[in-house]
């Protein structure tokens, strides 16, 4: 092992470098904890179509109960055969209701995209939610894509490796 690479045990630190050790500790844990609120993490989406971008807006990380209300919000219940009850994702508005949840509110106005000027664009769209407004603006291959990113930067790719350093 490299001198670099050895790390004291807390019994083998003086107070000063134990307390050193713990602010660091305590600093990077809540760093890591604060993931939705980063604007690191965060995504700029461009909506081109035609060579014109028509619209961008910002999203950001899910969390687990994010991502659990999402689905638990587009599960349809079916009666099946012997009176045994099925769930079936409705994945169309579930990436609907993930993009929704996933996009950052516009910093001037404080109102995510689909919630815009909601008197006048949820009639022209036929729509009664924001949800439904991702779904009646977003092609389906748009919304497939960008619910790919929001998986990435909420963790469930590669792209940042997790890396495993126990050794025997």
């Amino acid at each position: 092992m490299e001198d670099t690479e050895k790390k004291l045990a807390l019994d083998q630190m003086s107070d000063d470098m134990v307390e050193e050790y713990e602010g660091d500790l305590m600093s990077a844990l809540l760093r890591a904890s604060s993931y939705k609120q980063d604007e690191s993490e965060q995504r700029r989406i461009k909506i081109q179509r035609n060579g014109v971008v028509l619209l961008t807006f910002i999203i950001r990380p899910l969390d687990d109960e994010e991502f659990k209300t999402c689905r638990d919000k587009n599960l349809k219940e079916k009666a099946g055969k012997f009176g045994v009850r099925t769930e079936k994702l409705d994945r169309k508005r579930f990436l609907n209701q993930a993009i929704y949840t996933a996009t950052v509110p516009d910093e001037k106005t404080g109102v995510k995209l689909w919630d815009y000027n909601k008197a006048e664009l949820w009639p022209k769209l036929s729509v009664a939610s924001g949800v439904d407004a991702v779904g009646a603006i977003l092609k389906p291959g748009e919304k497939e894509s960008i619910y790919d990113i929001i998986e990435q930067i909420s963790g469930y790719t590669d792209d940042e490796k997790i890396t495993d350093d126990i050794k025997n």
